[in-house]
């Protein structure tokens, strides 16, 4: 028989699986590295040492090469995380931004029309759907291109296994040595773990979460004047029509304190003078909130049972 002959590799071949491998590690560091807030976007915020990425080279790698399906099981298990993960801290950014708290996977997606409806009108016209369908694109990108990069570079590490040992050693001990001098940049330590405790952190808030919407349920079924009849409730304003309106405001800012409170107060006066001709008197006090910055329904939900409301 004769034997075939190979063709060698084209050079053009081979930079572009070059450039996609270095194309899909760069995607998974970002994702490992990217801070959830805007104020954080700089620089030095991605000089990062990723440790979740040495562990799970280090697992590759002692798994025995006969296990490959493993190794891609794992590959996208991770992948898929990662994803999620990167969402997760892009809506990190703009819940921060608009309402100064991370996202709540546990409640926020209720919010998910209101939100959709928000980046619409932020625009007009044909603009708003645009960005619209970008954000979508990016989410969908996210979720599917990192368990993909993931996989990629599963395989290369696989591929040339000696190369890579070697090179996750090395990289394990800069991370040791980094996190020993506590090797930092303006927004963090260079040795970074930054994702495993974002994740962490997401995670085991859930149970806390849950375990407050038991314990509030628990006290709204024990308020001692549940169960009373409205005519035993604000007798001393018996007669009188009882209005709760919330007004949404700049809260104490608004007349104290601040360049445009003297023009509120005055406003104010002027609309107390006005109830006091008409036989009308009012009083106002301060009550202490349970938040700030946005999420005021807290605030509302704690005037309206009477029990400290501050989370989710």
């Amino acid at each position: 028989m004769r034997a075939v002959q190979r063709r060698p590799t084209s050079r053009w071949s081979t930079l572009a699986t070059t450039l996609l491998t270095v194309l899909a590690a760069g995607l998974v560091w970002l994702a490992l590295t990217f801070p959830n807030r805007l104020e954080d976007m700089e620089p030095g915020a991605f000089v990062r040492l990723p440790l979740e990425a040495i562990v799970f080279l280090a697992i590759v790698l002692a798994l025995p090469p006969r296990l490959s399906t493993t190794r891609s099981i794992l590959a996208v298990v991770a992948g898929v995380v990662l994803g999620v993960t990167a969402v997760s801290t892009f809506l990190d950014i703009g819940f921060l931004a608009a309402l100064n708290r991370p996202f709540d996977p546990l409640s926020d997606w209720r919010y998910t029309g209101s939100l959709v409806e928000t980046m619409r009108g932020s625009a007009d016209g044909a603009l708003g759907i645009a960005l619209l369908v970008v954000a979508g694109l990016i989410i969908v990108a996210l979720l599917v291109l990192l368990p993909l990069s993931v996989l990629r570079v599963t395989r290369v590490v696989s591929w040339h296994r000696g190369r890579a040992i070697r090179v996750v050693a090395v990289l394990a001990s800069l991370w040791l040595v980094f996190s020993f001098l506590d090797v930092r940049t303006d927004t963090g330590s260079v040795a970074s773990r930054k994702a495993s405790a974002y994740v962490y952190g997401q995670v085991e808030r859930v149970p806390s979460e849950l375990r407050d919407e038991r314990e509030f349920a628990r006290a709204s079924a024990a308020d001692p004047v549940r169960n009373l009849p409205a005519s035993d409730l604000l007798t001393a304003l018996r007669g009188k029509d009882v209005l709760i309106v919330f007004v949404e405001s700049f809260g104490r800012v608004a007349v104290e304190g601040s360049s445009f409170a003297p023009g509120v107060n005055e406003v104010l006066d002027s609309g107390t003078r006005q109830l006091e001709r008409s036989g009308f008197a009012s009083r106002s006090a301060f009550l202490t909130s349970p938040t700030y910055g946005a999420v005021s329904w807290l605030a509302h939900a704690t005037l309206q049972s009477g029990f400290d409301a501050d989370s989710q």
